[in-house]
């Protein structure tokens, strides 16, 4: 379950869904966090932990994985009656919409923050460069890294109407993600 919870607010690699947000889907994505947070806190110990070393940056394997292990646990279809009745369609569409909301969140970051690119940049190669870090160690780092610059990449080609809708959320959206840190 840790995967899953992960997944719905990890930063590190997305897949680009022209979801045409609107600030009414990011406010109900908002205002439903507490309850479906709720939920799946509450089933937690159903799922399977997930493995330090079995880490992933994709975060449409992540969601995918997840919602197998919905279903492997028999919990596919009551997670899908919270979700709908928070306002979404299906468990799917609750996974897309939260990808593109956390991706443009992070476009709008980007903007905000013009050098972020630069500092991943710099730090991948004072990684690449440093003899005094062990190579399993440097593996991994890189791996992040290089996760991260992709996922910038994908950050800018959000569409300009999803960042729009994005933007008036901001402070809402920094205290969710920073909750998720926690876990």
């Amino acid at each position: 379950m840790r995967l899953l919870i992960f997944a719905l607010f990890s930063l590190l690699a997305f897949t680009v869904n022209a979801a045409n947000l609107s600030e009414s889907d990011v406010q109900r994505w908002i205002d439903t966090h507490p309850q479906i947070q709720a939920w799946l806190d509450q089933h937690e110990d159903l799922f399977p932990e997930e493995a330090e070393d079995d880490f992933s940056f994709n975060m449409e394997q992540i969601f995918a994985e997840g919602i197998q292990q919905l279903r492997d646990a028999g919990l596919y279809d009551e997670f899908n009656s919270q979700v709908q009745n928070a306002g979404f369609r299906s468990v799917e569409h609750w996974t897309e919409t939260t990808q593109s909301i956390t991706l443009a969140y992070m476009a709008v970051a980007m903007e905000d923050n013009p050098h972020s690119r630069q500092m991943v940049e710099m730090q991948l190669e004072e990684i690449r460069t440093s003899p005094h870090i062990p190579a399993d160690q440097r593996d991994m780092y890189e791996a992040m890294l290089s996760s991260s610059l992709e996922m910038m990449d994908m950050a800018e080609q959000v569409p300009t109407a999803d960042k729009r809708a994005v933007r008036p959320h901001m402070n809402q959206l920094d205290g969710l993600f920073e909750m998720a840190e926690d876990y």
